[in-house]
């Protein structure tokens, strides 16, 4: 990473201000991330039901033969 900022010039205020942007930054990514789990959770969740109710429509059928 060559773009990196050279924080030993930055004065206080600026990197204040940096330190806060940042943060509230870090804040949102993690509750996107959070809410992304949550997502995925629910979504396998939902796949595993539709397999098992598929498996057991599928056994049932084979036993009305």
């Amino acid at each position: 990473m060559n773009d990196v900022p050279d924080f030993k010039r930055w004065d206080t205020p600026a990197l204040v201000r940096f330190c806060e942007q940042a943060y509230v930054q870090m804040q949102t990514t993690q509750a996107d991330m959070e809410a992304l789990r949550a997502s995925i959770k629910d979504a396998v969740r939902a796949y595993r039901e539709l397999v098992i109710k598929h498996a057991k429509e599928k056994q049932n059928d084979n036993n009305q033969y």
